[in-house]
């Protein structure tokens, strides 16, 4: 079978041929995998960033964001079949720890990332732990469930944020971002501007219900302020991870603001601690992965209720083949996400 696999420490994946996966562990399912989404993280693992450098230790199949069709079950599973279409969480928790048992297993010390702590799901057919899998219902097509984990972090910050009634600033509109703003609109937001350097997302932005959309500069903070009354957004999505962005986001944000933080910088950063957050009393939250499963169930229902907003999102579907023409895209800024089609849904 064909995998995409970080083969080296260096810049670049390699696709390259691996035998099949042996038959499923008794708790586990092997899926055919039909799409599968090129994200950010996948991006910093091209590219051998310091992030990456400091996290991965290949060689390892990248990749986490996939749809498929369940084609072998263990001894042990019951609420799946073959022949069902199903998508994954990539977060594998142990399910016991004190943060596992309270609800919170996204924030569980043991997890392990399917694509960067080991082998994911750029391939051919993946083993799958049954406590990771979702059924994807009917009425979503597949290329919009090989993105339920993006979309899942956008609504995860999102919901975090509080944006109800108030004014949200989202600084980067990758594919997060943008979906981000659909969420943020659906989920009552009164005002939302966005910043971003790429004029092909900017497009996009307006597209997706952005009021203000403009790239980083004088004009951006000014048209942003005047909008808030002078009192900058309620609400800060931070989405870019780019040091210079954060610092304005938070200078901007209101005081008492809230900024929910899930974009990773390549390297580390300086803020102004105590000029951007202690004397602004702002409140920050960090943005993990998703509340399992409860983010699931609204991206669920998300997706079902703005098909077109995903439509939106989904800007290239390539060849498996072709992941090369999809890492450029994004590192030229020329796309929202990538979807790379392995096979046709059985």
């Amino acid at each position: 079978m064909r995998v995409i696999c970080k083969k080296e420490q260096d810049v670049g994946l390699a696709l390259q041929k691996r035998d099949l996966p042996p038959p499923p562990k008794d708790d586990e399912v092997q899926v055919r995998v039909t799409h599968v989404g090129i994200c950010g993280t996948d991006l910093h693992i091209y590219n051998w960033d310091d992030w990456a450098k400091n996290r991965l230790k290949p060689p390892v199949v990248a990749g986490h964001e996939m749809v498929g069709v369940i084609v072998k079950v263990g001894q042990a599973v019951t609420k799946y079949s073959v022949g069902q279409r199903v998508s994954v969480e990539c977060h594998k928790v142990c399910g016991i720890c004190r943060y596992c048992r309270t609800g919170r297993g996204h924030l569980c010390f043991k997890t392990s990332i399917i694509g960067v702590d080991e082998d994911g799901v750029f391939a051919d057919y993946v083993n799958l732990p049954v406590s990771n899998i979702w059924g994807v219902d009917d009425g979503i097509p597949s290329h919009h469930a090989a993105i339920f984990d993006p979309v899942g972090n956008a609504m995860h910050a999102v919901s975090k944020a509080g944006v109800a009634g108030h004014s949200v600033l989202i600084t980067g509109a990758g594919a997060i971002g943008l979906i981000s703003i659909a969420i943020a609109r659906s989920l009552g937001a009164r005002h939302i501007s966005v910043i971003e350097p790429q004029s092909y997302k900017l497009s996009l932005a307006k597209e997706l219900g952005a009021d203000i959309a403009l790239p980083p500069g004088q004009e951006a903070n000014a048209a942003i302020l005047k909008a808030t009354g002078g009192f900058g957004p309620h609400c800060l999505i931070e989405m870019s991870g780019h040091e210079k962005a954060i610092e304005n986001g938070l200078d901007l944000l209101q005081l008492g603001g809230t900024a929910v933080m899930l974009g990773i910088p390549s390297d580390k950063i300086s803020i102004d601690l105590a000029q951007s957050v202690i004397f602004k009393g702002i409140t920050m939250k960090g943005i993990v992965g998703r509340e399992m499963f409860k983010t699931w169930f609204e991206v669920e229902s998300f997706m079902l209720k703005n098909p077109d907003a995903v439509e939106k999102i989904v800007s290239h579907i390539l060849p498996f083949e072709s992941y090369e023409e999809g890492f450029k895209l994004m590192q030229q800024g020329l796309c929202a996400k990538v979807i790379l089609k392995l096979e046709e849904d059985a």
